[in-house]
């Protein structure tokens, strides 16, 4: 059987101008090696399914196809072994409370412009539970 590359295809031609789009700024939330670029998944789920639709990835990584599917308002199911895959992909497709990020904010500028006086900022746990001490169920030690 002899392999034939379909330049043209519709599938092809609309993969070559989502690669053009700019990425979503979660994907570069965790550096990961053997990720997919987004226009991939982004193409075959607008090609191949409608809003509404399950997408299933059998092999998550870092969730680059979780969180194109949920942008295009997919539905997303997806398996993954490896358990900080598990917890990245998680923290790129959950749901944040803006307003509880907007005040997390604002104490991280605060404590970065009050220690700035003295030249030293200090980063450590002590320090993070200050900021994040009223936050417990979005980030747990």
């Amino acid at each position: 059987m002899d392999f034939v590359n379909n330049i043209s295809s519709e599938f092809k031609i609309a993969l070559d101008l989502a690669k053009k789009d700019d990425r979503l700024g979660i994907h570069s939330f965790h550096r990961y090696y053997g990720k997919l670029i987004p226009a991939i998944p982004r193409t075959a789920i607008e090609k191949f399914t409608e809003c509404g639709d399950v997408v299933f990835d059998p092999f998550v990584g870092s969730g680059t196809t979780a969180v194109e599917a949920l942008y295009a308002e997919r539905n997303f199911l997806g398996v993954e072994i490896n358990p900080l895959s598990v917890l990245i992909s998680n923290i790129k497709t959950a749901n944040y409370d803006l307003d509880v990020l907007k005040k997390l904010e604002k104490r991280i500028i605060i404590l970065i412009e009050t220690s700035a006086e003295s030249g030293i900022i200090p980063i450590n746990h002590t320090t993070i539970q200050k900021i994040f001490h009223h936050h417990r169920r979005i980030i747990e030690f």
